[in-house]
């Protein structure tokens, strides 16, 4: 199992992928999978059982890169303390104040995550509402600070509160992710879980 992962990432180097099929068994998702480690080489069939997914973005068709890594900014809302901004005094528009979340967001996380997913939706800043208070949403540590770094502080005050380390709902009491969280990526698409399997030729 080892040496098909480690074969799997080296493919990921130079080769392209494209998803067959998405199925689950119980908890787990399998996803069967068709590479092409090279030009002109043969493809070749992989299957990839994830045994615990915590959230998954899936998508068909060829694409390259593909990778797989325990580091990545997808799984920042998995691994980094997670922290709430709180602001007043402020004089911000509606979209000033989107603007600079959704560039600290692309600084950040890239396009593998919107900002929308972070915000506090009562806020309605999508809508164009402006509050001179409230919760602005939960974030991820390093997009928190990168947030309050390009708040102008003439317009605005914000603070961090409630830091946290990142748990879920086990269906009895809120548990952490567990430490083997990894993260699964090709083109747009993505699983984040724990416990991946690779089986192939």
């Amino acid at each position: 199992m080892a040496d098909s992962r480690v074969r799997f990432v080296e493919l990921s180097r130079s080769g392209a992928l494209a998803l067959q099929q998405c199925r689950w068994e119980n908890d787990a998702i399998v996803l069967a999978l068709l590479l092409e480690p090279c030009e002109d080489a043969p493809k070749e069939n992989w299957a990839v059982r994830i045994e615990q997914p915590f959230e998954e973005r899936l998508s068909g068709g060829w694409v390259e890169p593909f990778g797989f890594a325990d580091e990545h900014p997808v799984l920042l809302p998995w691994k980094e303390d997670q922290c709430d901004i709180y602001f007043t005094d402020n004089a911000l528009s509606a979209a000033s104040l989107l603007g600079i979340v959704a560039m600290a967001c692309s600084q950040i996380v890239g396009d593998w995550l919107p900002a929308s997913r972070f915000l506090n939706n009562g806020l309605n800043l999508v809508a164009g509402e402006r509050s001179p208070h409230g919760l602005l949403g939960r974030f991820p540590r390093s997009l928190a600070s990168a947030i309050l770094s390009q708040l102008p502080q003439d317009s605005i005050r914000a603070v961090l509160v409630n830091s946290r380390p990142p748990h879920y709902w086990d269906g009895i009491q809120f548990v952490a992710y567990p430490d083997d969280l990894q993260v699964l990526t090709f083109g747009s698409s993505f699983v984040v879980g724990a416990g991946f399997t690779f089986t192939g030729p």
